[in-house]
């Protein structure tokens, strides 16, 4: 019988994973190379040699069917498409075949190692507040389909594992995504994966993420929808501020609010993007926001398209109000299909300004304003 440390020993030389490659699960997957590991199994690369493609491939000594069946009844525009479930007696192994998410998917762990972190490292956090903000939000109204109905008594589950590495982006619809007017268009560009620790709502769960897991993951309490409302909570947390906020952050607001403003020069908007990620990170899940109203409040950081190109040309540099609105005339004409410039144009412009310095978003300092 095959060494099943083949597959769970995790310091691997070139010789075991030569090894590795040989290996046909089924009679029918062979492996290519790994992709992922965690504590339920891994994630291979394999060839499909009775449809002649390749596919990705998760193995695991345990069973995965409920993981299968579950995956197959979700949307596949939000979800990991599942196309075979095998097991393999001689290996004693089960496995389910899925889609490759090659590029233009990332996980979301890498979205923000190429796109976000470098961004906000360079002081620019407009568009990754941007980015962030999307990607909650689409994850959210993906969690809903698996939650369920609200008040339902059947068919809703939790997660249970909502973190960076199972969440998918596609990177061209992200480049899309923050060109369409805010909320009022919205693209799908997240996707949901790796429902190995999924429960129904109602049971008991000992175990997941560290910094990501609610408190009731530790097997005290039941599970349910505002389990994964808190890790995507901690995600918001995780694209922001480098990590998810600790336990001495989540105790104390003011330490939150320290973190958020490190990357975020505003603290109108820190003030905004706290409120939702409080309420989504309370220990008690019956005090956490559901699902509804956290993606209202997290669309209501930023209220209007307008302000994120205010937000935009003023997150470095400070300006007149003169200045302010040719620089705003600049962008906004394109997008109000506008050819020329006009006093009343100008006018409306150093209106925007006025309007959002009234609103708290902008700070008159002496002649020039500034977030």
């Amino acid at each position: 019988m095959t060494d099943l440390s083949l597959f769970w020993h995790s310091e691997s030389i070139e010789e075991e994973l030569e090894l590795k490659r040989r290996q046909i699960i089924a009679g029918r997957f062979k492996l290519i190379c790994p992709l992922g590991e965690g504590g339920f199994g891994q994630v291979w690369r394999v060839k499909d040699l009775w449809l002649n493609n390749e596919v990705a491939l998760k193995i695991s000594q345990d069973d995965l069917t409920r993981e299968t069946l579950l995956l197959r009844k979700l949307p596949k525009n939000q979800y990991v498409s599942i196309f075979d479930y095998v097991k393999d007696d001689v290996l004693q192994i089960a496995a389910y075949s899925m889609e490759i998410l090659d590029s233009p998917w990332a996980t979301l762990e890498r979205f923000y190692e190429n796109r976000i972190e470098p961004n906000l490292n360079n002081g620019n956090f407009a568009q990754p507040l941007r980015l962030t903000l999307h990607i909650a939000i689409d994850i959210l109204m993906a969690l809903q389909v698996l939650h369920g109905q609200r008040y339902g008594r059947q068919d809703r589950w939790c997660h249970a594992d909502i973190k960076p590495q199972n969440l998918y982006i596609n990177e061209t619809a992200a480049a899309n995504a923050i060109t369409y007017c805010w909320n009022k268009d919205f693209i799908r560009i997240a996707k949901v994966g790796d429902l190995g620790l999924a429960r129904e709502s109602g049971s008991r769960l000992s175990g997941g993420t560290y910094n990501y897991m609610a408190p009731e993951q530790n097997g005290t309490r039941n599970v349910s929808a505002a389990t994964d409302i808190f890790a995507v909570g901690q995600t918001i947390a995780a694209l922001i501020c480098g990590s998810p906020f600790d336990e001495n952050d989540l105790a104390h607001v003011n330490r939150m609010s320290h973190q958020l403003r490190t990357q975020i020069d505003s603290d109108y908007l820190t003030r905004r993007l706290l409120q939702p990620l409080r309420r989504m990170t309370l220990r008690a899940p019956i005090q956490r926001a559901n699902s509804d109203y956290a993606i209202r409040m997290l669309r209501g950081v930023v209220e209007s398209e307008d302000d994120w190109h205010i937000i935009g040309l003023f997150e470095c540099t400070r300006f007149t109000i003169n200045e302010a609105a040719e620089a705003l005339f600049l962008q906004l004409a394109p997008k109000r299909n506008w050819t020329n410039r006009t006093c009343e144009r100008i006018e409306e412009m150093k209106m925007l300004v006025r309007n959002a310095r009234r609103r708290g978003l902008l700070i008159l300092d002496g002649h020039t304003y500034r977030l």
